[in-house]
């Protein structure tokens, strides 16, 4: 998500006031999972060259978020083309999400009294689960190849940049910008009461990256007198984990 607000108010003989507020919640589940105990897989692999290609969870470079707060390095992020991809025999349970929200906000306030508030909240919130719950995967690994896996594999990478200024001017002016961030994003990969069998490897992964950079300004001027105040809050509310559950 991409959001810019602006607002001005501007009294020629009274006062001028300018008001912006920014809300952004991003939330919901991506998920990938084999369920039930009537369920049965069979991925043999026996062709170690018909290969899947999926996400590995990574990204293939790092997330520079002082970037994205700097004119003069900005560069819009696009964290979809940064996902890294792996190969592998068998089975694939993958399970990969991302999400990002920008948001520029200014605003002006100017009058014999001048006022400028401007609040900016942004969220991300929600689950990426990976998952195989009460299922029989390869029950027999009779005729299957030497590389054979079984993959459970879960990722998001969630990041927000803001920047909000504000400016106010007269004979009295008050200027506050506060900006509020929340990344709440749980991450799970995990195997439950099921029977998994590979010749290879069984592998359970489970990986995050959360970033938050917020820019946040506040001005004011006036001839009899002057406040300006600015306030920034970043919260991390979440948790990653890879379990194999018996």
């Amino acid at each position: 998500i991409s959001l810019a607000s602006g607002g001005a108010g501007v009294g020629l003989q009274g006062a001028g006031v300018g008001v912006s507020f920014l809300v952004n919640e991003v939330g919901g589940d991506t998920q990938a999972y084999i369920d039930d105990f009537d369920t049965h897989v069979t991925a043999k692999a026996k062709n170690s060259g018909d290969q899947l290609t999926v996400n590995d969870g990574q990204l293939d470079s790092t997330v520079d978020l002082g970037q994205q707060v700097d004119l003069a390095t900005y560069n819009k992020l696009d964290l979809k083309s940064k996902k890294q991809t792996k190969q592998l025999n068998g089975l694939a349970v993958n399970a990969a999400s991302t999400q990002h929200v920008e948001a520029i906000g200014v605003n002006v306030g100017a009058g014999t009294l001048g006022v400028g508030l401007i609040e900016d909240i942004n969220t991300i919130s929600g689950n990426t689960k990976a998952y195989i719950s009460g299922a029989t995967i390869n029950g027999s690994l009779a005729d299957s190849g030497s590389t054979q896996q079984v993959d459970i594999n879960a990722s998001n990478h969630a990041y927000i940049n803001s920047f909000v200024g504000n400016v106010a001017g007269g004979q009295a002016g008050i200027g506050v910008a506060e900006d509020l961030a929340t990344v709440s994003r749980n991450v799970q990969a995990y195997a439950e009461n099921s029977t998994l069998k590979a010749r290879n490897a069984i592998n359970v992964n489970a990986l995050a990256t959360q970033g938050i950079s917020s820019l946040a300004v506040g001005g004011s001027g006036g001839t009899v007198g002057a406040l300006a105040g600015t306030a920034v809050l970043a919260q991390f509310q979440s948790y990653t984990k890879a379990t194999l559950i018996d």
